[in-house]
Formats: C-alpha cells, structure tokens, sequence
C-alpha cells in the first residue's frame, strides 16, 4: 500500500501546484477513516478523482477540515526542502554540520522567511549548531510540516 500523505504535504504540494488530484479522493477515503471530518472532506472522498477540475474545487476546504491551510508559494517551497533535509538527518543519511550548510544555502539563495521554518532556525550557524539542536530542529521541522 503507498503512503497517504498527510492534509499538511497536500497543501504544500497545492501551492507549488504539483498535487496528483487524480489521487485526492482517496488520500480524504484515508483521513476520514482516520478520523479527521467535515463537509468537504466527505464530498472530495466520494468523488471518482477523473475529473480533477472537481477535485480543485473542493481540495482547499478539505484540507481546511482537516486543519491545513495552503501555504504562500515560497513557504511551501522552503518545507518541502526543509522536509527533505530533516529526513535526511532522520534516517542517518545527512550530518548535523551538512544539514545546518544546505538550510543557510536555501535561505540565501532563495532570500525564504525562515520564522515559519523550524529548521530556518538553523540558517547562517555553521559551526555552532550542535548534533542536539539539528536533531530537534528537524524533529519540528517533521513535526510542523511533513
């Protein structure tokens, strides 16, 4: 079975305009049954998922019933690179030092507001950081955003 992705990656993915609509009623099939609920959650579970212009119509209330809100385009831009970073770090494959370079490396190329980034926190303190606070700052970071 693949992994659904939860209301918050949609929304991030909604507002760089790459979410697979076709697969939206089914990833609201999943959240229902986990729980989550609300009118249009409903309505986007029961849609066949072909015609996408109807799913659009309705993805952005779901995603509210669910408590995720569509983020600015740069917001989103930064979490999904964030994510990736924090994950990363989470299955060993990334450093404490390399993860603290590539967040100061997207915040200055990208000049992204990092206050609403957990791992933002991190940008411009090459050196300093230490394994602790990268581990919690892409705990958050998951937390938050993925």
């Amino acid at each position: 079975m693949p992994d659904i992705p939860t209301p918050r990656q949609v929304a991030l993915w909604t507002a760089l305009d790459a979410v697979h609509a076709e697969e939206a009623p089914g990833w609201a099939a999943h959240w229902l049954a986990a729980g989550e609920d609300g009118d249009d959650l409903r309505t986007l579970a029961g849609l066949g998922g072909r015609d996408t212009g109807e799913v659009r119509d309705v993805l952005e209330g779901a995603l509210a019933d669910c408590g995720a809100s569509i983020p600015a385009a740069d917001v989103a831009a930064a979490a999904q690179s964030f994510n990736h970073l924090a994950r990363m770090f989470a299955d060993g494959r990334a450093g404490a030092e390399w993860v603290v370079q590539k967040v100061s490396e997207i915040v200055d190329d990208h000049r992204v507001n990092v206050d609403v980034q957990p791992l933002g926190r991190l940008a411009g303190k090459a050196g300093e950081a230490g394994e602790e606070e990268v581990a919690r700052a892409c705990g958050e970071q998951l937390t938050a955003w993925a």
